[in-house]
């Protein structure tokens, strides 16, 4: 493939994707948003100052971010920018697999439907998208035992997010069922040396390289309201109930069976996102729709190995004529590309109409708490993100991502109330950013400790279903 086109593709998709979702925002990037502010702002790699707690599950991307926002320092369209641009990438990795695998209409539909695909692009402003680009880029890399490169892009993924380690795993795996040949000692070395570099730190640093976040997301998933990560994968596949995804989903078993009776290579690519579903299933976390991000590259590629299938059996049945059968099978193969290409399009067309509906008012909090409190106040609220990077102020998190022992104190039949009132008691917040009536007993709490309306944030002029109070609970 010339090197015009390599250009072309990854500006045009980057460009492309952040001209429609330059305002594309949800809660949670935005507390590694914080911390690469703070970063970079030389108050240490922390959310609240002072306090060494990792609440960020992606250390290279907050990395990446703080450096960036010296050049660009609107670091959520940063975000958005990065995340588009390796969207393109991870596209552009699957054709670098196809060409190792010899598979070619496995490379139009990573180019095709891997950017465009509604649940990846939704994770945009999060570590999702450069995660699967260095997962995809490893992968390649290995396909042309690029073994060091590996090794590297492998480092890099875990410092993006720890469930990386699954992809290196996977290729020793493979490297050791199949690949007869001598120990690929860079690209362990490289993996090695990247991952502990960062483990130690955490360790000195936070006191641990595991995030407070797994622990709070634990708690939330044993909570009786809560949805768990393996039944809410049911939830997000209710979005991709239409025909053209039924025939995607087909399309993928035709590949699973391609791969282990012909393309062996592919199966520790394709076991994937098997072995992230059962890991997450077994750790126990809440359903969030950016966790089953990592399963599409996987299926995509399984759906383009269906098609190298129907183009071999094209040939197989058409004997003596196996170039005219290649051709038909090809054809066939980019009709279906453009199908699919088509359903996700239009579920990208809808996307922008359903934004996030919490940005413009948490936005507005945090503007006011910035402008109307005092620098060293502190201010509780059950989604920090959002409003504690706009707020600038100490925050306190009902949900426990901040405060690992809010998330601690949770039994199974808890509230989020409960884990409110417990960080009311614990923390005493001088301010609180609460949902109009979602919290009753917590208002009628706050009431009676002498804390007051400062004031009110009306939901409807921001399109929102409620009204935000903000109390003072100052002496």
């Amino acid at each position: 493939m010339k090197q015009w086109f390599k250009v072309i593709y990854l500006a045009g998709v980057t460009l492309a994707l952040c001209v429609v979702f330059a305002n594309w925002a949800y809660d949670d990037p935005f507390i590694t948003f914080r911390y690469a502010q703070n970063l970079a702002q030389g108050k240490g790699f922390v959310y609240n100052p002072g306090e060494r707690v990792l609440s960020t599950t992606t250390p290279l991307f907050t990395l990446v971010l703080a450096g960036g926002s010296f050049i660009w320092s609107d670091i959520h369209h940063l975000a958005v920018l990065i995340g588009a641009a390796c969207l393109a990438f991870g596209g552009w990795m699957i054709f670098e697999l196809s060409r190792a695998w010899g598979t070619p209409l496995l490379g139009w539909t990573g180019l095709a439907l891997f950017p465009t695909f509604p649940l990846l692009v939704s994770t945009l402003g999060s570590e999702m998208p450069l995660y699967l680009a260095l997962c995809l880029g490893a992968l390649a890399a290995y396909a042309t035992r690029s073994y060091t490169l590996s090794g590297i892009c492998c480092g890099f993924a875990f410092l993006t997010r720890s469930d990386a380690v699954l992809v290196p795993f996977l290729m020793a795996v493979d490297f050791t069922a199949r690949r007869k040949e001598k120990l690929p000692w860079g690209g362990i070395f490289a993996f090695a040396a990247i991952s502990l570099l960062w483990i130690g730190f955490a360790w000195l640093y936070f006191g641990s390289p595991v995030p407070a976040t797994l622990g709070a997301k634990q708690s939330q998933g044993r909570l009786a309201i809560s949805e768990q990560f393996a039944p809410g994968f049911l939830t997000i596949l209710q979005s991709y109930t239409g025909w053209p995804y039924i025939l995607f989903a087909c399309l993928l078993l035709v590949g699973w069976l391609h791969a282990f009776l012909v393309k062996r290579e592919t199966i520790h690519v394709l076991i994937w996102p098997l072995a992230y579903f059962g890991a997450y299933t077994l750790l126990g976390v809440s359903r969030y729709f950016w966790y089953y991000a990592p399963l599409v590259p996987s299926l995509v590629i399984g759906a383009g190995l269906s098609l190298e299938a129907l183009r071999h059996w094209s040939q197989t049945l058409l004997g003596k004529y196996q170039e005219a059968g290649a051709k038909i099978g090809g054809a066939a193969g980019m009709i279906l590309i453009v199908v699919i290409l088509a359903a996700n399009l239009g579920g990208l067309s809808s996307m922008p109409g359903k934004a996030d509906v919490r940005y413009p008012i948490y936005r507005a909090a945090g503007d006011w708490l910035r402008e109307n409190t005092d620098e060293d106040a502190s201010v509780g609220a059950l989604e920090v993100g959002i409003i504690g990077y706009f707020a600038k102020r100490k925050m306190v998190d009902f949900a426990g991502l901040i405060q690992p022992d809010v998330a601690q104190s949770l039994e199974p039949e808890d509230t989020y109330e409960d884990a409110a009132l417990f960080a009311l008691n614990r923390y005493s917040p001088d301010y609180l950013v609460l949902h109009e009536e979602y919290f009753p007993t917590l208002e009628r709490a706050v009431q009676g400790m002498g804390c007051g309306i400062e004031f009110v944030l009306q939901g409807e002029p921001f399109g929102y279903p409620m009204d935000l109070r903000i109390y003072e609970c100052q002496d």
